[in-house]
């Protein structure tokens, strides 16, 4: 009888561990899959019909936060060896540092994916104790001469787009599409509130807002005049369904760079206003952001220099080039199932 195979899916990139887990449904049906994240991934995890565990840790930066790592190794052990993985597979972030120290502790081999042009402190950390190390691009900064390069796994839903979308959207005008990432960005949408009235005057405008500023936005659209109140659309959190739908039938997308919100706008070829996270680890988004700038279809804003005027004058000059690119060879789409040929080539070594 053939070994069940239980593949332990972690870390702080949601969309392209999302591609891998529904690749591996499609290949892979017998294989069991479990989920160890944080809380806010749940809702997209259930959908799959996957087990789901959530921990509690802190980010590897400051003491304060470091004092939360205890708690997230804890439950990540407990879970761990309660579902005892043939592998686990993590996407970086913070989250994933405690789940693969754990799964190396307990003989579980470890497969780090990077989505950026720059190995994250979490997979930099974890390198002495995986079997392999895979990443989007080639060249990425910090990575040992032993990787592996895949390319960035890209949602079902942004290959293979939904036909309809779940809300109406005003026809006729192009759209503009505002997102901070599946959880928001605070600073980010303080940035662009103070010009969606304008905004609305050229596009509709679809802003993911995340919880945290959904109220504010809804105020903001109560002031606008009655008749173009329905072109600003702000929802808390936008399903893949329907991003899909938005990616390919979007005019512009303005927004953080992350790596997958950066390869996705470069797998459709739209036009882009990345406000790179000021913060972000090692500035990846702003590396991810110079990147796609160089095929002339995207502006970086700075948080800190620029101003709101400055980025409406941006976006209304993309609005009326209407410019498409071919120009992104890098991506690729097949990385879901590059990623899944190492998972099996370890299961395959792990059993002679």
């Amino acid at each position: 009888m053939a070994k069940k195979i239980n593949i332990c899916i972690t870390g702080g990139h949601l969309t392209p561990a999302l591609a891998v887990i529904d690749e591996i449904a499609r290949v892979h049906a017998d294989w069991e899959i479990l989920f160890i994240g944080r809380t806010q991934e749940y809702e997209e995890i259930k959908k799959r019909n996957i087990q789901f565990y959530a921990i509690t840790t802190g980010k590897l930066q400051t003491f304060t936060t470091l004092l939360k790592f205890p708690v997230g190794f804890v439950q990540s052990f407990w879970y761990v060896l309660r579902g005892f993985p043939t592998a686990v597979i993590t996407f970086g972030g913070y989250i994933s540092f405690p789940v693969a120290l754990c799964a190396w502790l307990l003989g579980i081999p470890i497969i780090i994916h990077e989505q950026t042009h720059t190995l994250g402190r979490a997979n930099r950390f974890l390198l002495p104790f995986v079997s392999y190390c895979l990443l989007s691009y080639e060249n990425t900064r910090f990575a040992p001469n032993t990787s592996f390069v895949t390319g960035i796994p890209l949602r079902k839903e942004i290959l293979h787009p939904s036909k309809t979308l779940s809300f109406l959207v005003p026809p006729r005008l192009p759209i503009i599409y505002i997102t901070g990432g599946s959880t928001g960005a605070v600073s980010m949408n303080e940035f662009i509130f103070p010009i969606i009235s304008s905004l609305v005057s050229h596009a509709v405008v679809i802003h993911q807002t995340g919880a945290p500023s959904i109220e504010k936005a809804k105020e903001i659209k109560k002031t606008l005049p009655k008749n173009i109140q329905s072109r600003y659309i702000p929802i808390p959190y936008i399903p893949s369904v329907d991003v899909g739908w938005i990616m390919h039938h979007m005019s512009l997308i303005v927004g953080r760079s992350g790596g997958n919100t950066v390869a996705e706008t470069a797998m459709v070829h739209k036009p882009a206003v990345f406000i790179p996270l000021p913060w972000s680890g090692q500035n990846e988004q702003e590396q991810n952001a110079r990147w796609y700038e160089r095929t002339g279809l995207a502006y970086v804003a700075n948080q800190s220099k620029d101003t709101s005027e400055n980025i409406l004058t941006k976006i209304l000059l993309f609005l009326e080039q209407k410019k498409k690119s071919s120009s992104t060879k890098e991506i690729r789409d097949l990385s879901a199932t590059n990623i899944i040929a190492y998972i099996e080539l370890l299961i395959a070594n792990n059993e002679k």
